[in-house]
Formats: C-alpha cells, structure tokens, sequence
C-alpha cells in the first residue's frame, strides 16, 4: 500500500513536471512570437517612414522641376533684342517695281491702307470682295 501511493505520488510529481515544462515552453513559444510582432511592427513602421521620407522627396523633386521649367518660360518669353541674336543675315537688296511713279514712302503708306481695309473692312461694313 505505501508503495502504491508512493508510486502515485511519483507519478503526479512527474506528470506535473511535465506540465510546468510544457507551460515554460509555452511561454516561450509565446515570447518569440511576441517578439516577431513587434519586430514586425517596427518594420512596418521604418517602411511607413521611409514611403513618406520618398514621398516628400519626389514632391520636393518635382517642384524644383516645375520651378526650373517656370523659369525657363518666363526666359524665352522676354523679348529679345535683335542685336542680341547670333544668327544675323543681311537683308536682301530689292530692285523698285517697274512702272511705280510714286515715290517709296507714299507706296509704302498705300499698301498699309490697303493692308487695314482688307483686316477691317467687314468691321466697318465695307465689300472686301471688290
């Protein structure tokens, strides 16, 4: 009879050893996958950072861009002096028109009354077509 108990006894004391190892292994368990969340965590939150560090970036990009192409069109639309050009040409040598008494300059303030009725003759309710 004493050997029976103290044989149960042996018995309960090993199956909770092995209880309280499984609990510790459990636990541990348990620890690792605690700490794979937060390392996980902590990626998630370094990529987080790192998408809004390129985010800005791109954005800090692209309006350096815009203010370079700004400043571009703002240059090529001053006016430019003609002596400032590098590809000058001569003018051409013309001959006078056959037949022409007037002289240039009443030809020339003719041909910009011609020039004007033809721009604003319907304006002004003038037949173009004669």
């Amino acid at each position: 009879r004493k050997e029976r108990n103290g044989r149960k006894q042996e018995a309960k004391i090993t199956k909770q050893k092995e209880i309280k190892k499984k609990v510790k292994v459990n636990k541990e368990v348990e620890k690792g996958k605690a700490k794979l969340l937060k390392e996980k965590e902590k990626e998630k939150k370094v990529k987080a950072v790192v998408r809004k560090v390129d985010k800005k970036m791109l954005a800090q990009r692209r309006l350096e861009e815009r203010k370079q192409q700004q400043l571009i069109l703002e240059e090529m639309k001053k006016p430019t002096e003609d002596m400032c050009l590098t590809d000058h040409q001569p003018l051409p040598e013309f001959s006078r028109i056959p037949g022409l008494f007037l002289p240039s300059r009443a030809f020339s303030d003719c041909l910009t009354v011609v020039e004007f009725l033809h721009s604003y003759g319907k304006v002004l309710g003038f037949d173009v077509t004669q």
